[in-house]
């Protein structure tokens, strides 16, 4: 219901043309009378609260269809790594992923897989899916990226280049630094062809002293059918987790997951299977 609102929002231009239309009437804000001054602020304060939902919320279709979660009725879910490859995280998560038999989603910088190729191929040839998460990672990419198409459209390029000479495949997926989007982003994904994806559910970037199982616990009390799980592979090595906590969180979430009867899935796998139910 709330999809098909936002849907009927985008394609009739609503957004842009109130976006035009308060800038053009933002003058008043200052020289307006007093009636017309507060009418305005409020309207440009409900705009705003839209328009940063639509950038923060990271499942949000304020700007365009994203891939949010699976059909919600098959028991799987995906896993998904951001950011790598890195040392020492990327060999650990594929250790204990090839334990389990279980296939992920890798979410990968450029720059980062220029400088480790070994580990893009590696994640390749055991089975796991490639994404593109830019070329530099720039940590405020939906914010500059309304000022400037041509920045985003580098990074997505550049970044996909990059793991399509890795590869021999050009990623059709993307998600951008901290799942952050705009209008500028959608746009460009649209355009390539590609699908954003967001997530359901993320670990902190820190354990900030709980231990792996609580914080597994409080986690696998809301997942559900169709959940994607946003784990990060080397956010900022040497300040994030441990690597054995990390990898004991992972062995948790999948042990119990899989006794709850729910299967791994790629998000390959996961938008053909919500495209055969549509």
């Amino acid at each position: 219901m709330i999809k098909e609102y936002l849907t009927r929002l985008r394609e009739s231009g609503f957004l842009r043309k109130s976006r035009l239309l308060l800038v053009g009437l933002s003058p008043l804000v200052i020289w307006g009378p007093p009636p017309v001054k507060d009418a305005l602020r409020l309207l440009i304060f409900v705009h705003l609260s839209f328009w940063f939902y639509g950038i923060f919320a990271p499942n949000s279709h304020l700007f365009g269809p994203i891939l949010s979660q699976g059909n919600g009725e098959e028991k799987e879910v995906a896993l998904t790594f951001d950011d790598g490859p890195s040392e020492p995280y990327s060999p650990m998560i594929l250790d204990t992923l090839k334990q389990y038999g279980v296939k992920a989603t890798f979410f990968v910088v450029g720059k980062k897989a220029e400088a480790r190729k070994d580990l893009v191929r590696r994640i390749q040839e055991e089975g796991h899916l490639i994404g593109n998460h830019t070329y530099d990672h720039p940590p405020h990419m939906a914010f500059e990226g309304l000022f400037g198409r041509k920045q985003v459209r580098k990074e997505i390029e550049r970044g996909g280049a990059v793991l399509e000479d890795i590869t021999g495949d050009l990623p059709n997926l993307f998600r951008p630094p901290q799942g952050f989007k705009n209008h500028v982003i959608l746009e460009v994904c649209r355009e390539k062809g590609i699908t954003l994806v967001g997530y359901t559910h993320r670990p902190p970037y820190y354990a900030n002293g709980h231990s792996a199982s609580a914080l597994a616990e409080g986690m696998l009390r809301t997942i559900h059918p169709g959940s994607i799980i946003n784990f990060h592979d080397g956010w900022r090595t040497g300040k994030e987790w441990g690597g054995e906590e990390m990898v004991n969180f992972l062995s948790e979430i999948i042990e119990e997951l899989r006794a709850q009867g729910y299967r791994f899935v790629t998000l390959q796998e996961m938008m053909e299977e919500k495209e055969g139910r549509g």
